[in-house]
């Protein structure tokens, strides 16, 4: 899988949190002594439910660590023409109104409510190689086989300044990474 930049980093954070809350679970896993007799009459109520979180943040951690590890990270982006990481805006016929967009090849790593877009969606595959300027339609289908709508429209601009894209240190030579307070020393 490739990620964008924008996406390892919700991912890091994710990563963060999820390590934040399996500390809390430290004195929970201590009152759980198996090696003494005494452990089930520890247990009460709460204790499977306890549990069943506990393991489903143990599982999302090894989750996101495993997406981080074994993904391709996207290091240049396309700013000719639409592909995974770029950031780009769209008129649909009859609204008027123009949606900004990234196209990412998963949206399953990122956060709800932010706009972007899978490569695998009808928009993200109508959009993906097209230039500003360029028109698009795809087709959504409806409750029935009758009930099928075309939506159609025009790429406007694609997003050219590198500066407004998350970045990361990583694409600079190994001789430049280094803090402005350490720049400033030089």
């Amino acid at each position: 899988m490739i990620l964008i930049p924008e996406q390892i980093v919700y991912l890091r954070e994710q990563r963060r949190n999820t390590k934040h809350a399996l500390a809390g679970y430290s004195d929970y896993l201590s009152s759980k002594d198996i090696t003494s007799g005494d452990y089930y009459a520890k247990e009460v109520i709460g204790d499977g439910v306890t549990d069943n979180q506990y393991h489903q943040e143990r599982r999302k951690l090894g989750e996101i660590t495993d997406l981080l590890e074994n993904s391709e990270y996207l290091k240049t982006r396309q700013t000719d023409e639409i592909a995974i990481g770029t950031k780009f805006r769209i008129k649909f016929d009859g609204t008027g109104i123009e949606n900004e967009f990234l196209l990412v090849e998963s949206i399953n790593e990122l956060p709800i409510g932010q706009q972007f877009i899978s490569i695998e969606s009808p928009l993200g595959k109508s959009v993906a190689g097209k230039k500003e300027g360029e028109r698009f339609s795809y087709v959504l289908n409806g409750r029935d086989r009758f009930d099928r709508q075309v939506i159609t429209g025009t790429v406007t601009a694609i997003e050219k300044d590198l500066n407004n894209y998350t970045n990361f240190i990583r694409r600079k030579e190994k001789s430049d990474r280094i803090c402005r307070e350490a720049q400033a020393r030089r």
